[in-house]
């Protein structure tokens, strides 16, 4: 069996993988926030907590005791095309207590597509790096060109006395597929299509087509 070299080209193409570009990475390190949004009481620091990368993380932080509140942190992209996009980060919940009783919600959503609402597992009060939970997020559909936000919600639905839950975040990068792989799988239709223009070719004269 002949082997054409446009038909190498094309299955190369579907064996390689899929790679990603990224949109923007924040491990935190530089202490600043100043590239994201924050409300409420939310800080970088390396306290009582082992950072999952580096030396540093966010916290998201309710003070002890109090009424329901909301934090925020979120922060713009831009995509130059339509994309899925793909979202990961580092997270876990604390109490400087040790104690889990205090009732709270999270979110992650990007512009209103909420990725996720399941909360980190609950980490007691002095973290060593193995009490981090790995989130990797995809949007459900490709999104559009142009601006998007990013958005970490932690909401305490109720007081707890003496009570200060934390949601502490690492390592938080957003990604899409590189654009070079849709013209690659182009590449592999054309080459497709000459493959079956050279067979047809190829034919003695007076052979029937199938």
């Amino acid at each position: 069996m002949r082997i054409f070299p446009c038909c190498l080209v094309f299955l190369a193409v579907f064996a390689a993988p899929a790679r990603a570009q990224l949109v923007f990475s924040d491990g935190f390190e530089s202490g600043s926030l100043a590239s994201w949004t924050a409300g409420g009481a939310i800080s970088t620091g390396f306290g009582n907590i082992n950072p999952k990368e580096g030396s540093q993380y966010v916290a998201l932080s309710f003070p002890s005791g109090g009424d329901a509140q909301t934090l925020t942190f979120s922060r713009s992209f831009s995509l130059g095309a339509n994309a899925p996009v793909t979202v990961e980060f580092f997270a876990q919940r604390t109490d400087f207590t040790g104690i889990n009783d205090v009732s709270a919600a999270f979110e992650v959503k990007i512009d209103s597509t909420v990725l996720t609402t399941s909360f980190p597992t609950f980490a007691g009060s002095n973290v060593q790096a193995g009490g981090w939970t790995t989130y990797q997020l995809v949007t459900p559909s490709d999104l559009g060109a142009g601006l998007h936000t990013l958005t970490f919600t932690f909401i305490r639905t109720a007081s707890g006395f003496m009570r200060g839950p934390q949601l502490v975040l690492d390592g938080i990068a957003v990604s899409v597929p590189e654009p070079s792989i849709a013209g690659l799988l182009v590449l592999g239709g054309s080459a497709a299509y000459l493959v079956r223009r050279l067979r047809q070719r190829s034919r003695p004269v007076g052979q029937l087509r199938g």
